[in-house]
């Protein structure tokens, strides 16, 4: 539906683990509310982060921006939302997660907020992102070009310091208790690896 053709020449997965082996830590962005998606796309894209080992994953509504061929599609089968307006409207409720421009082919806009909600939330439980984390760092150590990478160390400096030393100070005195736990499982994930950003 976008026409990134490339996307369909290569396994995806596969893509992601030869990064992941040449100690390249992927960062992914990702739309739903294609026409083509229906209830089950939050599922499976829930599923296809699973798998891939990325970590950090942005998930956001499909948007029509001013101007695009998307947004006059949109106003011609009357799809369009004027996320200005809706602003206007409803002051203070406005987020990166309901400025809506499209009214979704087979859900609603409420099902969308819903499903983008429990995708968030069920990519960012610790056990989950853990999970990716472990799996980027599996995939880097048991690459067979990783004692050929030169990756640089990074530099020892005063502002690595000062945030290492304000990290600690909030970890003993602001986090709770399943926080301060989480922290420790991703710590004993991170330190076994050879990886020269591992931290």
């Amino acid at each position: 539906e976008t026409n990134k053709l490339q996307n369909l020449r290569s396994n995806l997965l596969e893509d992601i683990k030869k990064n992941h082996q040449h100690g390249i830590l992927v960062h992914a962005g990702s739309i739903v509310g294609f026409d083509n998606d229906d209830l089950s796309i939050f599922q499976q894209q829930y599923d296809f982060f699973k798998e891939s080992g990325i970590p950090n994953i942005q998930v956001m509504p499909l948007q029509a921006p001013d101007g695009s061929p998307l947004m006059k599609r949109m106003i011609k089968e009357g799809r369009y939302i004027d996320w200005e307006q809706s602003a206007k409207n409803n002051p203070g409720q406005i987020n990166s997660m309901n400025t809506f421009t499209i009214i979704p082919k087979q859900m609603t806009t409420k099902q969308l907020y819903n499903g983008l909600c429990w995708l968030l939330k069920n990519l960012y439980i610790p056990d989950n992102f853990i999970y990716r984390l472990k799996t980027f760092f599996e995939n880097y150590e048991q690459s067979p070009k990783k004692d050929k990478l030169k990756i640089s160390r990074l530099p020892l400096d005063f502002r690595s310091i000062g945030m290492t030393t304000r990290f600690i100070k909030f970890m003993i005195t602001k986090v709770t208790h399943a926080e301060r736990k989480a922290f420790w499982e991703m710590y004993n994930v991170v330190r076994l690896s050879s990886h020269p950003h591992k931290f």
